[in-house]
């Protein structure tokens, strides 16, 4: 195809080629403009050696659903045509970069909270496919693009042609090994029919939120000729509790900086049953629910999702702040996941309840959530403020606390007033160190991004 050359398609749009702009394992893309509306997208021209009428059964399947307009991550199919016996079809041009690029050089304004939104962008749109049956089948570092102004980022996927649903004839491809479903490689190692499925979209959807969050693909760090070992044996090699890599983490962060219900979902990502991965939903809440758990260490710069199993930066092993709770009698340490206190610890007055407030040490924050019968107040500005039962505040250094009418003080404890508790970081970090300094660009290790084409001979599994 020629600049120039225009294109009737079926709903009787007029698509003028503009330039061509590169040739994969299926076609040829060209920019486009559609003349009727005045945009601009991908046109696409199918080799002739694949299955122009399966081709043409599966386009206007996906157009028909429409996903343009019901997620706005994705640049799908809206329109084709037939050119000589060979399909084409137009598809909004996606804004942005690759995302394989923008991860290798991330921009200096990218913040955590941008790559949590991100994440979420991409479960939600990987959820839309996942509830219709369909699986993308070829989500790679060039399908998605990463696009924005200032410190917003918009997520875009693309390259549907290899889509797979129980309803229509299967793709011709089945993507590329560095995010392949361990069914699909060995599948294909023995040279059997693979299939995607929605559920080996979800292993891809976890090696991409690794990358999205550690900065690095799964299987970073491995020796050469590992890379099966390390993405197709069921476990997760960065997972924490494993200590596979026994001195050092391999470039990126480690994965002690994500939260801990986040680390249960990517050791079920790499579970060898495909239906123990968790869904693109499953990952949509779960992301949600970490956008108020997001923490910068002042020493080390390295962001964390904070929970109670976390008594120290991930990196620099910087001791986070305990406070204590002073009475005109004792000092109580909040330094417990949980702690709950009562007329009976704080040694006060029967106008405290047995359980008058709940303690809870996150990370670097503490919290209370007070419960008891008579008002729970705080000093403010404005005087004493009534903090009501099922309310969660967060507490700092100099808070004056008021259990009805007995009075406490939230302060700042010393070091030598959890000595245990420091050892025990300290002796972590001889044993098992990390480097203060990581770069989370530093290595996203190049494997072979091949397309691995479909051999129509061979049986379906």
């Amino acid at each position: 195809m020629k600049p120039g050359e225009q294109i009737k398609t079926i709903s009787g749009s007029i698509i003028q080629v503009i330039r061509e702009m590169g040739e994969g394992t299926q076609g040829k893309t060209y920019l486009a403009r559609n003349l009727k509306s005045g945009k601009e997208g991908v046109l696409k021209l199918f080799k002739k050696k694949f299955d122009q009428n399966n081709l043409k059964k599966r386009t206007e399947f996906f157009i028909k659903k429409n996903f343009n307009k019901i997620c706005p991550s994705f640049c799908a199919p809206e329109d084709f045509a037939m050119v000589s016996s060979q399909l084409v079809h137009f598809a909004p041009l996606a804004k942005g970069i690759p995302w394989s690029d923008f991860f290798v050089t991330p921009p200096d304004n990218l913040s955590f909270i941008n790559n949590l939104l991100i994440g979420i962008a991409l479960a939600h749109a990987n959820h839309i496919l996942d509830q219709a049956d369909i699986a993308h089948g070829d989500l790679q570092g060039g399908n998605l693009y990463i696009g924005g102004k200032g410190n917003v980022y918009e997520l875009f996927m693309i390259d549907f042609d290899n889509f797979s649903t129980p309803s229509m004839p299967p793709p011709d491809c089945i993507g590329v090994d560095l995010y392949m479903a361990p069914e699909l490689y060995k599948a294909h190692k023995i040279k059997q029919k693979a299939i995607p499925d929605r559920y080996s979209d979800r292993y891809t959807l976890g090696v991409f939120m690794h990358e999205l969050f550690l900065f690095k693909h799964p299987a970073c760090g491995v020796q050469d000729g590992k890379f099966e070992e390390a993405m197709y044996t069921g476990k997760w090699i960065h997972d924490p509790l494993l200590n596979y890599f026994f001195q050092e983490e391999p470039g990126g962060f480690p994965a002690d900086i994500l939260h801990t219900e986040l680390q249960q979902l990517f050791r079920r990502v790499f579970k060898l049953d495909p239906k123990e991965r968790p869904s693109p939903l499953e990952w949509e809440d779960v992301l949600c629910s970490m956008l108020p758990k997001i923490f910068i260490c002042e020493y080390c710069q390295t962001p964390c999702m904070i929970d109670s199993s976390k008594n120290a930066c991930p990196v620099c092993k910087r001791i986070y702040p305990v406070f204590k709770l002073v009475t005109a009698s004792q000092s109580i340490l909040l330094n417990r996941g949980y702690l709950d206190l009562g007329r009976k610890q704080m040694l006060c007055p029967k106008t405290v309840s047995i359980h008058h407030a709940d303690f809870y040490h996150e990370g670097p924050e503490t919290w209370m959530c007070p419960r008891g019968s008579n008002p729970t107040q705080r000093l403010t500005s404005r005087g004493w403020v009534t903090i009501h039962n099922g309310q969660k505040i967060l507490l700092k250094a100099g808070d004056k606390i008021k259990f009805a009418d007995f009075h406490v003080n939230i302060v700042k404890a010393d070091e030598s007033e959890f000595d245990s508790l420091l050892a025990e970081e300290k002796a972590f970090n001889i044993i098992f160190p990390h480097p203060s300094t990581m770069t989370p660009n530093a290595t996203i290790k190049n494997y072979s991004k091949r397309n691995i084409q479909n051999d129509n001979k061979l049986p379906h599994l």
